[in-house]
């Protein structure tokens, strides 16, 4: 089973077990699939981006990393339909503060830091990071972790009814019809999590990129709850407040 999010004309596609391996996983790892997730939702603006987590075979493994005796390796690899990578910049990638390709990525946000921090973090594990890249086609990063198996008993089932009852059993804990909820955000992701989370309380929800925009909503509009990310370019969110 699998489970869809819609952005747009984005698919951000992941096994339902992979919440259950977020939970008993090491921080560095929890970060490092955040990151390149991320990543690829930066850099794919239509298609999909897929997550997958394998036990890969021995014969997949890249140079220079091993899994030992009691150990499994794991291939964390995520995959997207973006705009691709060119071949002589895939060596440039895993550098502090690299930006490839800044034409045509000039829009796109980040600091350049992610991928180096995500292979300092995979090495620190013992393990690496892969690319393969088709320029104009997509991208697909794989995060090798060598991790050691300290049982082989059976820690529990996963029962996909279960799992259904309890999604269909959720609802809002309050509902407000009547309330107008401007959300302001700079980030279009954070913008439609921000919505899908409201969405089942009834309020009526306003979206907004800028400071700018939120104050051209607040002179057409009351309302009663304004959502303000405080790191936006221009002005921060703090200061149209003060």
């Amino acid at each position: 089973m699998r489970k869809v999010l819609s952005r747009q004309a984005v698919l951000l596609i992941f096994p339902i077990l992979f919440l259950i391996l977020l939970s008993v996983v090491g921080v560095l790892l929890q970060q490092s699939i955040v990151n390149l997730l991320t990543n690829a939702v930066k850099y794919t603006q239509r298609g999909s981006v897929s997550l997958s987590v394998l036990q890969s075979a021995p014969d997949t493994w890249p140079p220079g990393v091993q899994a030992g005796p009691g150990s499994i390796m794991l291939a964390v690899q995520v995959q997207d339909t973006g705009i691709g990578i060119r071949h002589k910049d895939l060596n440039k990638l895993f550098g502090d503060f690299v930006r490839v390709d800044r034409q045509r990525n000039r829009n796109v946000e980040g600091t350049g830091l992610g991928l180096a921090l995500t292979r300092r973090f995979i090495m620190r594990m013992g393990g690496t990071v892969t690319v393969a890249s088709t320029y104009g086609q997509g991208s697909t990063f794989t995060a090798w972790v060598p991790l050691e198996v300290r049982s082989a008993a059976v820690i529990g089932e996963f029962d996909v009814r279960h799992y259904r009852e309890v999604e269909e059993a959720h609802h809002a804990t309050f509902l407000a019809p009547q309330a107008r909820i401007l959300v302001v955000d700079d980030n279009e992701m954070n913008r439609f999590v921000a919505q899908s989370l409201l969405k089942e309380t009834q309020a009526k929800i306003t979206l907004a990129e800028s400071g700018k925009a939120c104050l051209s909503c607040l002179r057409e509009q009351h309302y009663d709850l304004v959502l303000l990310d405080d790191m936006m370019p221009e002005l921060s969110g703090s200061a149209y407040i003060f």
